[in-house]
C-alpha cells in the first residue's frame, strides 16, 4: 500500500525533528572520528603490564591491624572487643558512634595489609 503523499502538519514537524537529530549525530561521529582524541586511543591488544606503578599514599598501621585481627577496635571513647569473634565484632558496634562511620568506610582494610602473616589466624 502507498502512503499518501499529503503529510499531516504534526507528522511532517516530527520527521524534521527526527532527521534533524540524526543529522547532528551524524556530524558528531564525523568530528569525533576526525579528532585527536579519537586518534590518541589505544590500538591493539591491552598492555600486560604497567608502565609505572605508583606507591600507596597510605601507611599501614601494624597496632591497629594486630588490633582489628584480634577484634579489639576504639576510636575516641568508643572502644569494642569481640575477643576473637570477628562475626560479633558489626553487632557490637552501635550505629550512633563514630567507631560505626570509621567502620562503615572500610579505610581500615588498607592497616590490614601490614599483617605479616597474609591471612592466616592471628
Amino acid at each position: 500500500m502507498r502512503r499518501s503523499t499529503l503529510n499531516h502538519p504534526a507528522q511532517s514537524a516530527n520527521e524534521k525533528a527526527g532527521s534533524g537529530a540524526r543529522s547532528i549525530i551524524a556530524r558528531m561521529r564525523k568530528v569525533w572520528g576526525e579528532s585527536p582524541f579519537y586518534q590518541a586511543q589505544l590500538k591493539g591488544p591491552a598492555p600486560d603490564r604497567l608502565f609505572y606503578k605508583p606507591g600507596d599514599p597510605r601507611n599501614p598501621d601494624q597496632a591497629l591491624a594486630q588490633s582489628l585481627a584480634q577484634g579489639r577496635i576504639a576510636l575516641g571513647e568508643d572502644c569494642v572487643d569481640c575477643e576473637g569473634e570477628l562475626d560479633e565484632l558489626w553487632d557490637l558496634i552501635r550505629p550512633d558512634t563514630q567507631l560505626y562511620a570509621y567502620m562503615h568506610e572500610f579505610s581500615w582494610l588498607s592497616h590490614l595489609s601490614a599483617l605479616e602473616n597474609k591471612g592466616e589466624d592471628p
